[in-house]
């Protein structure tokens, strides 16, 4: 529990930059499971190499409702369960899945190399059903810095023995956005559910809005 409650401490980070982006604040439709951001704004756009060592760039996703998370492969406990659910999520969408797009960004870019998100993504039973975004330090600290998203390697002295096995932990906020089919931020989950029904809910929600 307490490698969980370090994750969740940088949560009040991204609440607060929300509440400076979005000026109008963030009002819930009962609609929404999750948080809608309003006023809508265009997510910023990036370039970043996928698990198949292609360049994707976020515009090419327009058109599709777009679900993007923020983890590790080295994780050991908030990121496995949230890529369960993103998995569940995208069987339980059915043909609806052919206009969603799940994208995962790395935080800890150090380890997971190409060749790493491919071999969890395969793991995990998402290798084709994602995108495991990756890139150098450089390339991924302005994206965190677009996405509220806090990213900081812990101390060995703070590492349980089980990050240790791996060298170390990153402490990092999990936040899941949707963005819409015209490229806007219009949904946010402070941390995912453990089931796919509220993701799968919003997600047809705006599928619903373009079609």
């Amino acid at each position: 529990m307490r490698l969980v409650s370090q994750r969740l401490r940088w949560w009040p980070i991204l609440a607060l930059a929300s509440g400076l982006m979005f000026s109008s604040g963030c009002a819930a439709k009962a609609s929404f499971i999750g948080t809608e951001l309003t006023p809508a704004q265009v997510a910023a756009p990036f370039t970043l190499r996928d698990q198949f060592g292609q360049d994707l760039e976020l515009s090419s996703l327009k058109g599709k409702v777009v679900v993007m998370a923020f983890l590790y492969t080295n994780c050991p406990d908030i990121c496995p369960l949230t890529t369960r659910t993103l998995g569940k999520a995208y069987d339980a969408l059915g043909e609806d899945v052919r206009e969603t797009a799940f994208v995962a960004i790395t935080v800890d870019p150090e380890r997971d190399t190409v060749e790493q998100v491919y071999r969890y993504s395969e793991q995990m039973a998402m290798l084709h059903k994602w995108a495991f975004l990756t890139g150098s330090r450089q390339e991924m600290e302005p994206v965190w810095r677009d996405y509220y998203v806090a990213a900081e390697k812990e101390s060995s002295h703070d590492a349980s023995a089980q990050g240790a096995a791996t060298g170390y932990l990153v402490g990092h906020s999990a936040p899941v956005y949707l963005i819409d089919r015209d490229g806007k931020l219009r949904v946010a989950f402070a941390s995912l559910p453990l089931v796919p029904q509220p993701l799968v809910n919003d997600i047809r929600l705006l599928l619903n809005e373009g079609g």
